[in-house]
């Protein structure tokens, strides 16, 4: 009841003075975009997982087997590996490192009835990102997921339009920078991971990306003084990470309730 209405409304309208990003609001919206490989051997495991993806609006395959995981893996671009960690062929374990040293960067999270502190250390320490306890319900899949999908970033210089040429270059081209990183690391060709991390630097600062800056020089420093091949991969994923969630501005002068705008961290 409204004390400053008098007649039956109809219909009811919001206008939002900006943008808003609903999943913000509710751990559902946005995950369609996500492209998840579920690697699950229990066959009604599979089709209730598969049901619950499905009702997310997440575009997921399966693999019944670590063995299958990867070549699936190799082949396709999946955002997020939900990963069974007792699996009939070689467990998850295994088959997470061999992802990692594979090349795969995504998320891998850990889907899996072992829920002891001993038990998550093991799955993080193999190379997931996350780990999910057995059974599950819809809501803490979409958490999950949600947790695990970055918010987009766009530059701190997005509301000058002198420069949005420039950035919109810079983000065009951020996807074959990504490619080059994964393969010179994968073919162990350092001095070419340095070259690409010196270039994000530079660009990254100038175009208003300062995290990309901080974190390619980051990388820059562990390839010139340290010799332990996980601090560089540390470094790497870190920058990997940040280099998929740039974004150009979706008008010039505004920032989308979706969208975080690269903080200034000089």
């Amino acid at each position: 009841r409204c004390d400053y209405l008098t007649r039956g409304l109809h219909h009811v309208g919001v206008l939002f003075d900006s943008e808003i990003a609903p999943e913000d609001f509710c751990n559902d919206a946005g995950l369609e975009h996500l492209r998840v490989l579920l690697v699950e051997d229990d066959e009604v495991m599979k089709k209730l997982v598969m049901i619950l993806l499905d009702q997310l609006h997440v575009t997921a395959d399966h693999a019944p087997t670590g063995t299958e995981a990867l070549k699936l893996a190799a082949a396709g671009a999946y955002d997020v590996i939900l990963m069974d960690m007792e699996l009939p062929d070689m467990d998850g374990f295994t088959a997470t490192r061999a992802l990692r040293e594979q090349g795969f960067r995504g998320r891998i999270i850990a889907a899996t009835a072992l829920d002891s502190a001993e038990d998550q250390r093991r799955c993080l320490d193999a190379g997931c990102d996350g780990h999910l306890a057995k059974p599950y319900a819809r809501e803490k899949l979409a958490r999950a997921l949600s947790d695990r999908r970055g918010r987009p970033l766009v530059s701190r210089l997005q509301g000058d339009p002198a420069f949005t040429a420039v950035i919109d270059a810079f983000v065009r081209e951020m996807p074959s920078r990504i490619a080059d990183l994964e393969a010179a690391m994968t073919a162990r060709q350092l001095d070419r991971v340095a070259r690409v991390a010196r270039s994000l630097k530079g660009e990254g600062g100038s175009c208003g990306f300062p995290t990309i800056d901080s974190a390619a020089g980051a990388l820059e420093t562990a390839l010139q003084s340290s010799d332990d091949d996980e601090v560089v991969r540390v470094m790497l994923n870190q920058l990997l990470e940040l280099c998929r969630l740039v974004r150009s501005a979706p008008s010039a002068g505004s920032t989308p309730g979706g969208n975080a705008t690269d903080p200034d961290i000089n």
